[in-house]
């Protein structure tokens, strides 16, 4: 929570403003967000995701992937079958983000 010190207004590491600003300061969060919000159903396979972000790498996708998983904007579902499959899912209350 924001505090006030020396008579000025702070807002310290892990206040929700500064974890809000922080998530999406990183480039490929956001448009990994906005990506998912325009797919069908708000889900997409890895592959189709890193293919529709021109200049993703893979390893850039699974640490913004493991992110916005941890901070509970998406989830990840993979399947045991040959080859692996993964899809992707907006969470139903990250859905409603504004158009652009």
């Amino acid at each position: 929570m924001p505090a006030w010190i020396d008579g000025k207004l702070c807002f310290f590491a892990d206040s929700p403003p500064r974890r809000l600003m922080d998530l999406f300061s990183v480039k490929w969060s956001t448009m990994v967000l906005h990506a998912l919000y325009h797919w069908p159903d708000h889900r997409a396979r890895t592959g189709e995701l890193q293919r529709s972000l021109q200049g993703i790498s893979k390893k850039m996708l699974f640490q913004t992937l493991k992110e916005l998983e941890q901070r509970g904007l998406i989830t990840r579902h993979v399947y045991d079958v040959v080859p692996p499959k993964s899809t992707i899912d907006l969470r139903p209350w990250a859905e409603p983000l504004p158009n652009p």
